[in-house]
């Protein structure tokens, strides 16, 4: 197969580094895995840590999520929002980024969903999201309960970088 080497995009996406959430969202067979794996493969720091999990409609469960994003960040302790916040911290003073691919497998209002919005507040300052939307799942979970994938309401502020259709903008929710 041949594969469409994005280098605007990926250069884009390095941004990673610098931001608390990166969602890229576009429509099934746009290539938002492959510019992630592309991303992934091409960092070359020992200070910058890339840990992906791909996220299943068993990740709904805080526990089967929560052992999922341990073994990720290679934890072999227990898998609460304590341990996953010292495997982070064990990691220091390397940036890392958990990529979870898929993760509209995870209902937004699952325990699973809360996990993920706790995680955004609670761990440490050296550590980074993205997430891999389908673009229809990001607009019918704030039409259906007024949240976004991050937890804020449609009223509460605070800058995200968003790649839609694969494009990088930089948004902020007023």
């Amino acid at each position: 197969s041949r594969v469409v080497v994005r280098s605007r995009l990926a250069a884009l996406l390095e941004q990673r580094w610098q931001r608390r959430l990166v969602t890229i969202v576009g429509g099934p067979g746009f290539g938002k895995t492959s510019l992630l794996s592309s991303a992934i493969a091409s960092q070359d720091s020992a200070l910058r840590v890339d840990c992906w999990l791909a996220c299943e409609p068993a990740d709904a469960t805080r526990e089967h999520l929560a052992a999922g994003i341990a073994a990720a960040l290679g934890s072999r302790s227990s898998a609460d929002v304590a341990s996953i916040c010292d495997a982070v911290l064990d990691r220091a003073p390397a940036l890392v980024c958990l990529v979870l691919d898929d993760v509209h497998e995870i209902p937004s209002e699952s325990d699973g969903a809360e996990l993920l919005t706790r995680l955004l507040t609670d761990l440490p300052g050296n550590v980074g999201f993205v997430k891999k939307l389908e673009a229809e799942i990001v607009r019918g979970a704030i039409l259906k309960n007024g949240k976004r994938i991050d937890g804020r309401t449609t009223t509460q502020v605070r800058p995200i970088e968003a790649m839609v259709g694969l494009r990088i903008v930089q948004i902020a929710v007023q």
